[in-house]
C-alpha cells in the first residue's frame, strides 16, 4: 500500500500541476540544481565499453516540485545531445524515471536494475503536442 501511495504522489505532482501553479520556465528550471553523473555502459561480458549512461539522484520530496515542462526542458537542454544509452532519474524509493535510448518520446516509470536501466516498467510518460504539459502518463 505504501508503494502505491508513493506512486500516486509522484504521479499527482508530475502530471497534475494546475494552471495556477508555476508551470513555466520564467523562473529557474527545477532540475537545474542537480549535477548529472555519468558512468560507462559495458557489453554483457563486461569487457568492452559500449556507451555511456547518465543519471541524477533525487528524493520524492524534491520531485514533487517538478512539472512536465521542466522535465521536457531538462531533456532538451541537458540530455538530448549527449548520446546516452539511457538516462535515469533515481528516486529515493525503488522507482525511477528512465529515458531509454536517448529518446524523449517516452519515459519509463520503472524499477531499474543496478545500472539504472528500465527493467520492470509500471507505466510510461508519453510525449504530447501540449507545450505546457508535454507528457501524459499511461499505466500498464
Amino acid at each position: 500500500m505504501k508503494k502505491f501511495f508513493t506512486f500516486l504522489m509522484i504521479l499527482a505532482f508530475l502530471i497534475g500541476c494546475s494552471p495556477g501553479e508555476n508551470n513555466n520556465l520564467d523562473s529557474e528550471n527545477q532540475f537545474s540544481k542537480y549535477t548529472i553523473q555519468e558512468s560507462e555502459v559495458k557489453n554483457g561480458a563486461g569487457t568492452e565499453i559500449i556507451g555511456t549512461r547518465g543519471y541524477i539522484e533525487t528524493s520524492i520530496k524534491d520531485i514533487e516540485e517538478v512539472n512536465m515542462k521542466d522535465l521536457k526542458d531538462f531533456y532538451e537542454n541537458h540530455i538530448k545531445d549527449r548520446e546516452y544509452s539511457w538516462f535515469t532519474i533515481f528516486l529515493d524509493n525503488e522507482y525511477s524515471l528512465v529515458f531509454t535510448g536517448g529518446n524523449d518520446s517516452t519515459i519509463d516509470y520503472s524499477i531499474p536494475d543496478k545500472e539504472g536501466a528500465s527493467t520492470d516498467a509500471k507505466g510510461v510518460l508519453v510525449i504530447t503536442d501540449n507545450l505546457e504539459e508535454p507528457y501524459k502518463y499511461e499505466e500498464f
